[in-house]
């Protein structure tokens, strides 16, 4: 008997849980690429602090890790890092992409 197997394999980063915390450090590790004007990066760094991202980064994105993490700790509002950051980015480059920054 002969057996045939057939499917795909999809990686999409964008699937699973939507974690905003690393927006801003990603940001700051790829400033020179990413272009930001100064108001922008001041208003991700600010919610990046206000909505309390610096500390979990530093509790909890760590090795070995303190426990689980919790989960549902981020609100609509710090949402927003992530839409800010890919409007001003679309601003500064029209063909913008989350997968290639460098594009």
């Amino acid at each position: 008997m002969l057996l045939r197997w057939s499917g795909a394999t999809l990686y999409d980063p964008g699937i699973g849980t939507l974690n905003p915390s690393t927006m801003f450090p990603f940001i700051q590790t790829h400033a020179s690429i990413l272009n930001y004007n100064s108001t922008v990066y001041a208003q991700l760094e600010a919610l990046h602090e206000s909505c309390g991202f610096r500390e979990f980064n530093e509790r909890y994105l760590t090795y070995p890790p303190p426990g689980t993490q919790p989960t549902n700790v981020v609100n609509r509002t710090c949402l927003g890092i992530l839409f800010l950051a890919l409007l001003a980015e679309v601003d500064v480059n029209p063909c913008a992409s989350v997968y290639d920054i460098v594009s």
